[in-house]
């Protein structure tokens, strides 16, 4: 695989961002099933994490495509979207938190 248009890895990641946030609505389902009476607190976490992920990821992804390349970039973040659709196996949204 070559990416050697920097326009078409960001075509890419458009793509899979795009078609990622379908999946937006399960994932706040899921929390509020397994929370409880506490999913203030849980979604709280949920969007600290994430905005302190959204900080790091633009200098993290500069880096390395200067280390990588285009093409290392976008293998990473695939690789992060797999790891991240992997993690879903091991939720079982039926167990709460506060039993």
């Amino acid at each position: 695989m070559t990416l050697a248009d920097g326009e078409a890895v960001m075509l890419a990641l458009l793509a899979c961002k795009f078609f990622g946030d379908w999946s937006l609505p399960t994932q706040w389902g899921t929390v509020t099933d397994i929370s409880g009476r506490a999913a203030a607190t849980v979604f709280a976490v949920v969007n600290t994490v994430g905005a302190v992920a959204g900080f790091v990821a633009g200098p993290a992804m500069a880096l390395a495509k200067e280390c990588y390349g285009w093409e290392g970039l976008f293998l990473g973040v695939a690789g992060l979207y797999l790891f991240a659709a992997s993690c879903w196996l091991f939720i079982d949204c039926t167990r709460r938190l506060d039993q």
